[in-house]
């Protein structure tokens, strides 16, 4: 389109050449903040048309604490703040195609200090074949995957540094609210993307929810507290009695001498075999890291019933 062209003639680029010979090894178009008072969108006007950024801003909410599970309507509020600020029609909807999601959910763990014991016990874990790292009151797992990625943190301290930031608007009120918030957040990245490129929009919303209860229910453990003993969880998922009892000496021994003195204590087959079975059973890598439950899956740490109103905080 020679509006397009147009429009991209006028913007900023980046440049890599050889000064010596004049010579221009490539070329991009600088990403051109769109910004305004009620959103925060991130438009690229290169080889292709991309907008970015939190769709809770870009249809105009105060803040992005709560904002929408539809995903049609989240790229729609994208499209129509983009175009607010573009001198040329952008494609319907049904033309773009989606190369990152970031899907969150808020937990009330009760108090700012029932968030941190949370965050302190994901923290130490070890997450196996999640890659953790942690930064003050935030943790991530395979942070930079093309996959998956996923992050933890306290949403009142975040919130307070937008507002801070002039980023987002927030009563005092709401703010002491989102202390009891812990934050969880999946990334669905680029090579997740490429796998499904053939679904349309309205065919993401349900698979979109099973990813992240299925990353999290993994990493974090079962959504209910258990009231049977560890042997009698154990003995639900394997068919034999004598079979319970080893992988029940295994989580003692993980109990008492901690995860990697009991991983090295016996041969790889079998910690393997026994880990595998206690995972069957509902504990979570948190559990067998720590060699115990965490604490905050005792308040009822639910994936499928997240905070989606500060109303639901306040009874």
């Amino acid at each position: 389109m020679d509006e397009v062209r147009a429009f991209r003639r006028e913007c900023p680029h980046l440049v890599n050449y050889t000064p010596a010979t004049g010579e221009i090894h490539w070329e991009q178009t600088c990403r051109a903040s769109v910004r305004s008072d009620s959103h925060q969108v991130s438009v690229q006007v290169a080889g292709e048309i991309e907008v970015c950024g939190s769709p809770a801003r870009s249809a105009g909410l105060p803040h992005n604490v709560f904002g929408t599970d539809d995903l049609r309507e989240a790229a729609r509020s994208h499209l129509v703040a983009a175009q607010a600020l573009l001198p040329f029609g952008l494609p319907s909807l049904d033309h773009w195609r989606i190369t990152r999601l970031d899907v969150t959910f808020n937990y009330d763990l009760g108090s700012a200090a029932g968030v941190r014991q949370a965050l302190a016990y994901l923290r130490q874990m070890d997450g196996g074949r999640y890659k953790v790292s942690s930064k003050s009151e935030s943790i991530y797992w395979s942070s930079g995957s093309p996959l998956r990625s996923a992050n933890a943190y306290h949403k009142g301290p975040h919130l307070r540094f937008q507002v801070g930031r002039g980023q987002a608007v927030a009563t005092d009120t709401e703010i002491s609210l989102a202390d009891r918030l812990l934050r969880l957040e999946l990334k669905l990245g680029s090579m997740w993307w490429r796998r499904y490129r053939q679904f349309s929009f309205n065919q993401f919303d349900a698979c979109i929810h099973d990813e992240f209860i299925n990353y999290f229910g993994r990493l974090i453990g079962p959504v209910e507290v258990m009231e049977m003993s560890d042997l009698e969880r154990i003995k639900q998922v394997v068919e034999t009695e004598g079979q319970a009892l080893a992988v029940h000496r295994s989580w003692c021994v993980i109990r008492a001498v901690g995860h990697q003195s009991a991983r090295e204590s016996m041969p790889k087959r079998t910690w393997y075999r026994h880990v595998k079975i206690l995972r069957l059973a509902g504990f979570s890598s948190v559990d067998i890291s720590l060699g115990q439950v965490v604490p905050f899956r005792r308040r009822a740490l639910v994936f499928e019933r997240p905070v989606n109103a500060w109303s639901d905080m306040v009874a």
